[in-house]
């Protein structure tokens, strides 16, 4: 069964300037909730197959109207995320992979750590259940 489950990755340590990340079981709450715009911003990633990364205020690409999306459509990603409690948007370099939905991100580039729900399209044993 293809599935959006719960990823936590961590690089460094979770303490950053005093700030922690959700609590595992407040992100499962909020994913039941949600369940319904979860689902709407995964077909719509899948269907945005160019667009990379959506977050608060920049896209991968820079300029998503060259690959036919639209800045409404940026906006609708936008409403979303704040729905569903991702501010950092989505993360679908490795698509085939999974998509992660960045619940929260600290630290800089010399040592950070994220939180996200993930989807991925197969399952532990690769048959997609």
């Amino acid at each position: 069964m293809k599935s959006l489950i719960l990823l936590a990755s961590a690089v460094l340590a979770l303490a950053v300037c005093g700030r922690q990340h959700w609590p595992d079981a407040e992100m499962i709450e909020n994913f039941i909730r949600h369940r319904s715009e979860f689902g709407r911003l995964l077909e719509m990633v899948q269907a945005d197959k160019y667009l990379q990364r959506v977050d608060d205020n920049w896209t991968d690409p820079n300029d998503p109207k060259g690959i036919g999306v639209t800045s409404e459509r940026i906006a609708e990603y936008r409403r979303l995320f704040a729905s569903c409690a991702v501010p950092r948007g989505f993360e679908a370099y490795h698509r085939d992979e999974q998509i992660l939905f960045i619940a929260s991100a600290m630290g800089m580039a010399t040592g950070w750590s994220s939180k996200s729900y993930a989807y991925r399209a197969t399952g532990r044993n690769g048959r997609g259940d």
